[in-house]
């Protein structure tokens, strides 16, 4: 008999439930994405064992290069990934019981793709195009296949020529019925109503501090509070969300750096705990994952560091179950698994590393 498989939305509310961290930890399965040709494998389905941390390779995919970031639809039997090789694309994978993947199609998608979501429904990927600055809307048939990208072409330049002579789209969210593109080269996360498989402009969306330069966001579980990371200026930015009116109001803005680090730094990836206390944010530079504690009304006020383990944490994740992060390190080629403090936000490392190529992006799933 088939194993049954869970979206992503249920282990998130499963990892709220029984409490982060707590009780005997169960083996949980991720998928790990890095840099690279096409000629050895850039995707990797992993165990992470339970009782031990241990992270082991179950599979590995190749024939897709720079699989930059990645994505599984609601019930787990497909997974996306963007390749930044050429001009673009999106692959689209059927996922096995095991793990292993099979590539169904792929599609064009102009502009330099390097963040996506399937959108809430399964009719769609979203997909944010980084050297174009623009975003794109590939529609899905019923078997997962690809369709042909819709690409709206952003406008406008931000405060920091160097890294804002133009638009450069480089993350997507769901909230609510809003899709939000955060945009790094004119500081906004533009907003779209998405309507079976076609997107179109929908309100003002939010804009950032002037040279912030917003790169991925994170959304509360209720839907009511955004919060974004900001490569340029290294902090993160929160709002509250009024649904009804698709209007932000400020909620702060924290620092991801300790006031004492004087050197060179960008941060990249964001992530909220599954019981929604803690925010994380990793540095590229200082070399560590910020831990910002989430106050009554969801303000975000600095916790802790905790060192990455390696170079460049382009990026990072919580098990569904908040007892574990994994940080993916670009620039040291290693892959760290820490066990969480549900209590103190904190994580310590478990293990040793897996060696992985420059690894650069992590996707959780529950282990079959």
């Amino acid at each position: 008999m088939a194993t049954r498989r869970w979206s992503v939305w249920m282990l998130v509310a499963l990892g709220s439930a029984i409490g982060a961290g707590e009780g005997v930890m169960s083996d949980v399965r991720l998928y790990l994405g890095s840099y690279g040709d096409a000629a050895v494998p850039r995707i990797r389905s992993c165990r992470l064992e339970g009782a031990s941390g241990t992270l082991r390779v179950l599979h590995e995919t190749g024939g897709v290069a720079s699989p930059s970031f990645l994505a599984l639809n609601a019930d787990g039997r497909r997974l996306y990934a963007v390749s930044e090789a050429g001009g673009g694309s999106v692959v689209g994978y059927a996922v096995a019981d095991d793990g292993a993947l099979s590539e169904l199609n792929r599609q064009a998608c102009a502009g330099g793709p390097c963040h996506l979501l399937v959108a809430p429904g399964g009719k769609a990927v979203i997909a944010a195009n980084y050297g174009a600055g623009s975003v794109a809307c590939l529609g899905l048939d019923a078997d997962g296949r690809l369709r042909p990208a819709q690409v709206i072409q952003h406008t406008g330049s931000g405060a920091k020529p160097k890294r804002q002579a133009g638009p450069h789209a480089h993350g997507v969210a769901v909230l609510g019925d809003t899709i939000l593109v955060a945009d790094l080269g004119i500081d906004r996360l533009v907003a779209y109503r998405l309507t079976d498989a076609t997107l179109a402009a929908h309100g003002a969306g939010i804009t950032t501090a002037p040279g912030a330069g917003p790169r991925h966001i994170a959304v509360s579980a209720d839907g009511k509070r955004v919060y974004v990371v900001n490569e340029l200026d290294n902090t993160v930015a929160a709002w509250t969300w009024d649904a009804t009116s698709s209007t932000p109001t400020p909620l702060g803005t924290a620092p991801t750096l300790p006031a004492s680090f004087t050197g060179s730094n960008s941060t990249a990836e964001i992530a909220l705990s599954p019981d929604g206390r803690f925010l994380y944010a990793s540095n590229r530079g200082h070399d560590s994952i910020a831990v910002l504690r989430l106050d009554a009304d969801g303000r975000p006020q600095p916790a802790g560091h905790i060192p990455s383990g390696g170079k460049s944490p382009r990026s990072f994740a919580l098990s569904p179950d908040g007892a574990w992060l994994v940080s993916a390190n670009q620039d040291s080629d290693n892959v760290v698994v820490m066990r969480r403090d549900a209590t103190t936000g904190l994580a310590t490392p478990v293990g040793q590393p897996l060696t992985v190529p420059k690894p650069v992006c992590v996707l959780f799933v529950l282990a079959r």
